[in-house]
C-alpha cells in the first residue's frame, strides 16, 4: 500500500527501495550463527516482496554498496555521471 500511494502521488511507475538487514544480537555469538540468521531474514523478506510482484536484487559486493550510497548522498552528480 505504501508503494502504491507513493506511485499515485508522484505519478511514477517505479521506485527503488533498499532494505538493509542488520544484526543487533549479542556480539559474543558465533559468526556462523549470525550469518545464518541474516540469510534467513533476507530470504523471508525476499520471498514476501517477490510474492507482491517486486523484483529483489541482492547487493553482494562492496562496490555495489558504495555506488548505492553515492547515489543517495549526491544523486544529481551520480545521475549525470551515469548518463554521460
Amino acid at each position: 500500500n505504501f508503494i502504491s500511494d507513493i506511485n499515485n502521488n508522484v505519478k511514477s511507475s517505479s521506485k527503488n527501495f533498499y532494505i538493509v538487514i542488520s544484526n543487533k544480537e549479542n556480539s559474543k555469538e558465533n559468526e556462523e550463527i549470525i550469518i545464518e540468521d541474516l540469510n534467513e531474514k533476507f530470504l523471508k523478506i525476499k520471498e514476501c516482496l517477490s510474492r507482491c510482484g517486486n523484483l529483489v536484487y541482492n547487493i553482494s559486493t562492496k562496490e555495489e554498496l558504495v555506488q548505492i550510497f553515492i547515489s543517495f548522498l549526491n544523486s544529481k552528480k551520480y545521475l549525470n555521471k551515469k548518463i554521460n
